[in-house]
């Protein structure tokens, strides 16, 4: 998922009664990333995922894991209400 649409895919989330079901967020677009950029993204939506589907890290308050931006803070965003 990209983050421009994270909040559509939290809505529908909730609408289908999948309350905490986790998901993974990269960067938004994805259309003028460069061969390498797409490689760093998905390098951290496996990261995400492998972390989702061992539930290493914690959730925000929020319920939302951060997105970040730098190069160990890329890790794409998971979303676990």
């Amino acid at each position: 998922m990209t983050d421009k649409f994270a909040s559509a895919a939290e809505l529908m989330r909730q609408v289908l009664g999948a309350h905490g079901y986790p998901f993974a967020v990269i960067n938004h677009p994805i259309s003028s990333a460069t061969p390498a950029e797409l490689t760093l993204q998905a390098q951290q939506a496996a990261a995400a995922c492998v972390n989702i589907l061992t539930r290493t890290t914690s959730a925000r308050p929020n319920g939302n894991l951060a997105k970040a931006t730098g190069a160990d803070e890329s890790t794409a965003r998971q979303s676990q209400l």
